[in-house]
């Protein structure tokens, strides 16, 4: 059997000889265009107030749902919805550090339903809740700097 992986064209070529005849059948490996993903992680970091379906973010870079989805997951290793929740997490992080805003107004600002939502995926993603890490932030942040 021969295989030929050329990362260039994002092609996967198998092969197999029988006699005297080599026969190959190419495997496009599809990924999101540069352009297409730039794209499409602008509009996600651009709407992560709004709830956003797999549906709504292919439309707009014109491809089908199923086809985006697989492009998105060969292009940054992790499904669309992954990334837009680790977005908002990443949201969330910077308003906890940065505001003393309510929790519930953070949670609405990143794209969670509440701020009950916020919480239980917070604490699954980072084993503490959000007011928990804020508080250590916090106190990290008010500790005298000895040097």
């Amino acid at each position: 059997m021969l295989l030929q992986i050329d990362p260039g064209k994002s092609t996967v070529e198998v092969g197999r000889t029988v006699g005297d005849a080599t026969f190959v059948a190419t495997h496009v490996a599809h990924q999101l265009t540069p352009k297409r993903l730039r794209e499409i992680t602008e509009f996600i970091d651009g709407h992560l107030d709004q709830p956003l379906s797999v549906v709504e973010m292919a439309a707009h870079v014109g491809l089908s749902p199923s086809h985006f989805s697989r492009s998105f997951h060969r292009s940054l290793n992790m499904p669309p919805h992954r990334y837009l929740m680790s977005r908002r997490l990443s949201r969330v992080l910077g308003l906890l550090a940065t505001s003393s805003m309510p929790l519930a107004e953070i949670a609405l600002l990143a794209g969670f339903c509440d701020q009950s939502h916020l919480s239980r995926y917070f604490r699954n993603h980072f084993g503490l809740t959000p007011r928990h890490f804020r508080r250590q932030n916090r106190a990290a942040s008010t500790q005298p700097c000895v040097g």
